[in-house]
């Protein structure tokens, strides 16, 4: 997640980078396991996404109740499973891997 608040450094308003900290990765599985294997890192990129809308959300929590210190817990198998939604969709009878 720090490499993609680098990243989007002028992005980002600055308010929500203090709450970066507040960020926490948890997994329901052990640390050594993956939920999705893959070697595009789409469990690490898909968790990390998140985090960092989380972190924009609590900035206009912080903006309409006032600033107070907040916990941003983030399930990474959650987040690849709402990844892994885009997969199983359909539109017209098509799903990702029909060809056009």
């Amino acid at each position: 997640m720090d490499q993609l608040l680098e990243t989007a450094s002028d992005l980002i308003p600055r308010e929500a980078k203090s709450h970066a900290q507040a960020a926490v990765f948890e997994s329901n599985g052990q640390e050594d396991q993956t939920a999705f294997p893959c070697p595009l890192k789409e469990t690490e990129a898909i968790s990390a996404l998140k985090a960092v809308v989380a972190v924009v959300l609590t900035t206009v929590a912080d903006l309409q109740d006032g600033h107070e210190a907040r916990r941003i817990s983030l399930n990474v198998e959650r987040a690849a499973c709402s990844l892994f939604a885009a997969y199983l969709s359909m539109i017209d009878d098509m799903w990702k891997a029909n060809q056009m």
